[in-house]
């Protein structure tokens, strides 16, 4: 999953490229992109990516997501559709639906969702654009993080 034969197809002159929100960022809006995305910070909107995702310590996503791979170490709300590997570490929290080829859910995380094993196939077939995130699950949305 993070190997470097992966990352040797999003780099410029040797350097992997990554987007970063950093924590203290807010954006509400969907977000595309065809690099990695790290979230420690908060994003209320659909992101979408052919790369991986990862939800850091610190970092909040409240919206649907699409990637090859996500990690969520901090909080996620909405549903996701990764076409490798979901995994969920010990600080993660999840709340929605997810779908993915393969799952890995580390002892202490907080899940609670509905898990689907879909294909590879099936994957690519996926459109956030028929999924759009209700606005209201953003305005009642309560996620609080405790860093520490």
């Amino acid at each position: 999953m993070w190997n470097s034969s992966k990352r040797s197809e999003n780099t410029n002159n040797g350097m992997v490229i990554t987007s970063f929100f950093a924590e203290g960022f807010k954006m509400i809006g969907d977000l595309e992109s065809t690099c990695d995305i790290r979230v420690e910070g908060v994003i209320e909107g659909n992101i979408s990516t052919t790369k991986k995702i990862v939800v850091g310590k610190t970092g909040q996503v409240i919206g649907n997501v699409k990637a090859a791979n996500l990690c969520i170490l901090g909080e996620f709300v909405g549903d996701a559709f990764v076409g490798e590997l979901a995994k969920i570490e010990s600080s993660g929290c999840v709340t929605g639906n997810l779908q993915s080829v393969s799952f890995h859910i580390e002892p202490g995380a907080s899940v609670e969702a509905t898990l689907k094993k879909i294909s590879s196939e099936r994957w690519e077939d996926i459109s956030l654009e028929h999924l759009p995130y209700e606005v209201d699950k953003r305005s009642n949305s309560n996620l609080h993080l405790s860093v520490g």
